[in-house]
């Protein structure tokens, strides 16, 4: 019995290696526990951020999480450089924020960097970012040439299409 809890400890340890081999990361996300960091420890356990963005009260750090950034969270810093607060942003209710209009700039703001951008005709782009949800949709902005959003909206995600759909009907 002995024997067989060593094993699951090291095996348990050994996972936590590679996770932080493999991500760069300590954790997965942010924490209250984190509250009052800064913002060099806040990297330390979460990893490089995808992102740095100037705030009102300070600055606000990205970081994409999960398999294909299913998640994003912002960690602010107040302007003593000290973590003040952290959200989980790939819902529903800031995607309803995203409107055609608006600047590339402004939707960073609000979703953080897309997980995955793609060309179109007319030098438009797709970025697109996948959440957490049970219907299979991922949310995608399309960016005029001039970096202004031209539509925004929930998509089926292409690994959800299935084999069945037939092409050209």
């Amino acid at each position: 019995m002995r024997q067989m809890l060593l094993v699951v400890v090291a095996v348990f340890l050994a996972s936590c290696a590679i996770k932080e081999a493999l991500t760069g990361s300590r954790r997965y996300a942010p924490g209250a526990d984190m509250l009052g960091q800064t913002p060099e420890q806040v990297i330390f356990s979460l990893g490089q951020p995808a992102a740095t963005l100037q705030v009102r009260a300070g600055s606000r750090l990205v970081f994409v999480r999960g398999p294909f950034g299913r998640h994003s969270y912002f960690v602010d810093f107040d302007e003593a450089g000290r973590m003040m607060a952290f959200e989980q942003v790939l819902t529903r209710e800031r995607f309803a924020r995203i409107n055609p209009g608006m600047s590339g700039q402004e939707v960073i703001a609000i979703l953080g960097p897309s997980t995955e951008i793609r060309g179109l005709a007319f030098n438009r782009i797709v970025w697109s970012w996948r959440y957490e949800n049970y219907e299979c949709l991922w949310f995608q902005v399309e960016l005029e040439a001039s970096g202004v959003v031209r539509s925004a909206g929930h998509a089926i995600l292409p690994e959800c299409l299935g084999r069945s759909r037939i092409v050209g009907f």
